[in-house]
């Protein structure tokens, strides 16, 4: 009976801690800064490393994350160095200093870290453009032609001239290299590195055998891709014989 009793309490007790430490769990809100500019930091990548979770920052560099005490948070971000911290049992937010690269007039850098022009604002208006712009197709039906043309010498052009196909070929290729690009703004190797942890030739042959198709990443919030990139890292861990 008392090796009962004892072992009643013991679980007790463990099932009380681990409540307890459940209930910790807490959302951390906090801003990332420049350390040079004391500018805030757009689209950083915030981890928590504990649980993998992923967010990004906003313009006005805030971030809200899952986390609790002595949860280390790592902060990346393209032109930066990674910031480190670590969640203590305070309920204030946190401020992260980042330290940037600097970046020389001409748009070079320093450190050879390659920055693009373009701003947020920019991308994003580039892409809904693209989405709503027509498919540009190889083959045109009759009906196609016919709308296109202007007269019956442009129809005939339309329909048999080799210059024509080429330069709908041409059409094709230029609109979906401009949508991969764009694409490669939501969907690269380092939003994967930082939901995988894949490395080298390992991250490259991930993102070949579970490629996504660029107009899905265009389409999509980050999250939705976030949870693709998870779904396929479980596919490619079952591939290897990982849990």
């Amino acid at each position: 009976m008392i090796y009962k009793l004892t072992a009643f309490i013991l679980i007790f007790f463990g099932l009380s801690l681990n409540f307890k430490g459940l209930a910790q769990d807490r959302y951390i809100t906090g801003i990332a800064l420049s350390d040079s500019t004391n500018k805030p930091i757009n689209l950083a990548s915030v981890r928590n490393m504990r649980t993998q979770d992923v967010t990004r920052t906003n313009k006005s560099g805030t971030f809200l994350v899952m986390a609790r005490p002595g949860d280390n948070l790592r902060i990346t971000c393209n032109g930066c160095d990674d910031a480190t911290i670590t969640v203590d049992s305070t309920h204030d937010d946190f401020t992260v200093r980042v330290k940037q690269y600097v970046f020389q007039g001409d748009g070079t850098t320093l450190n050879e870290v390659r920055v693009t022009a373009k701003s947020e604002a920019e991308i994003k208006y580039e892409i809904e453009k693209a989405l709503k712009e027509p498919l540009a197709k190889k083959n045109m039906s009759t009906d196609q032609m016919l709308g296109m043309a202007t007269s019956p010498i442009s129809l005939l052009y339309e329909l048999f001239s080799k210059e024509a196909k080429t330069k709908r070929k041409l059409a094709v290729y230029q609109q979906q290299d401009r949508k991969h690009k764009l694409a490669e703004f939501k969907y690269n190797e380092q939003v994967v590195n930082q939901i995988t942890k894949l490395e080298g030739e390992d991250l490259k042959e991930f993102m070949r055998l579970f490629p996504i198709d660029d107009d899905f990443v265009l389409q999509s919030s980050e999250y939705d891709i976030i949870q693709v990139i998870k779904a396929n890292f479980s596919k490619y861990k079952a591939r290897l014989g990982q849990k």
